[in-house]
Order: structure tokens, then sequence, then C-alpha cells
């Protein structure tokens, strides 16, 4: 803390990964290893006596799973065959927000723009290879690939404006962007924009007896 309006706190995270992968069905083995460094910042400026505004940013790694891991092929159809990928990293991500808190008229109200970038993201890819019979089929494999883009705003509102009256509303406005292999293997973008929230209104008609509105959307 810097004084009684200003305070921050940074951090930083470092993690080393070292994989040795020996399928023993299979008779594959291999070997993979990467350092993630994942730093934080969290900054809040004190504008009145019930308003802050805050600001943060962090990156994440998102780890593939075992059996994104595992090599040995798996018979899905006489078509399609599934395999994991040893040589996947994990994906790293940066989440931007800034945020601001206040109380109004008796409600807690915070209000926060959004940002969050993933790169090299596990995704599935297909390819044509031959089996043992020396067919074409379809193989799905785990790949680093592509990117996730979300940016929006998320809201919630919560208190009394009446003695009588409870408000709990909260919801986000969001715009999704994703790159990833399409069905035939390519390269594709898909984006969307959705907005979702929730309503809860409570409204104390006498000292036994309540009115309730509740709303999803």
């Amino acid at each position: 803390r810097f004084d009684e309006r200003w305070s921050a706190k940074t951090g930083l995270r470092t993690e080393h990964t070292q994989l040795d992968i020996r399928q023993i069905t299979s008779s594959v083995e291999a070997a993979n290893s990467y350092t993630n460094h994942l730093p934080s910042a969290f900054v809040s400026w004190k504008l009145s006596g019930d308003a802050t505004l805050r600001f943060a940013w962090s990156r994440r790694a998102q780890r593939p799973n075992p059996n994104d891991l595992n090599p040995y092929v798996v018979f899905q159809s006489p078509t399609d065959r599934s395999a994991g990928n040893p040589r996947l990293k994990a994906s790293q991500g940066d989440s931007f927000e800034l945020g601001f808190d206040t109380t109004w008229a008796g409600v807690k109200t915070d209000l926060r723009l959004f940002a969050r970038n993933e790169d090299d993201v596990i995704t599935q890819h297909q390819i044509v290879i031959k089996d043992e019979n020396g067919r074409d089929v379809v193989l799905t494999t785990p790949q680093n690939y592509g990117e996730n883009r979300s940016h929006g705003v998320e809201f919630v509102f919560n208190g009394k404006p009446m003695p009588a009256l409870t408000v709990n509303i909260s919801g986000n406005l969001r715009r999704a962007e994703q790159t990833r292999f399409s069905g035939g293997g390519l390269p594709d973008t898909i984006s969307d924009t959705s907005l979702s929230g929730r309503t809860h209104l409570n409204y104390r008609l006498t000292a036994e007896d309540q009115l309730q509105l509740t709303v999803f959307g």
C-alpha cells in the first residue's frame, strides 16, 4: 500500500515441466520439456469513501491431460482412429480486468471490463493416414494451434434500495472468437456474441409474506 488510496500487488510464478513418456503397448517413447513464466499484477485506487477502481492482469497455463499425451492409436470405427500427442505443451493465456465498484442508493454495484486471450490452444486436428491394411482412415490427434479471444463486460447489482426490497442482478455481455481446425482439417475461425444474466427480486409484504421474482437468461 502506497497511501490511503493506492495499493498494488505483483508476483511471478515460474514452472518447469519435464515429461518422459513410454507407451509400452506400442513401444513408443517420447520426451518433452518446457518452462512457463506466469506473472500477475493487481492495482487498486480508492476514488472516494465507497468507490474503488481496480486493475488486474494475470497469465495462466492450461496443461494437457494424460489422454491428450498418450500416443496409443485407438480404434473408433472402420474409418476413424484417435491418438494423443506426447509433444503437446501447455497453452498460455492472459486475463485483463478493469473494475469499478461502489454503493449507490443502498445497492452495491460492481462493473468489470475484461479481455482474455489464450494462445497455443490444445485443439483436435484430423489427418488422413494408412491403416494396417493400407486403407485411408482419419486420425484425430490434439495439437497446439489457434487462439481464443474474448472481451466484454460483467455486472453485479446487489443490495436493498428500499427496506422491504432486496435486489440481486448479475450478468455479462461477451464477444468470443476462436481459431481452430475445421472438420476438414483446415484452419477456421468462429465467433459469437452472447448476453446472459440472472435477476432475483425479493419484496417483503408483511413479516410473514414475501413476493419473489427470478429471471434467468
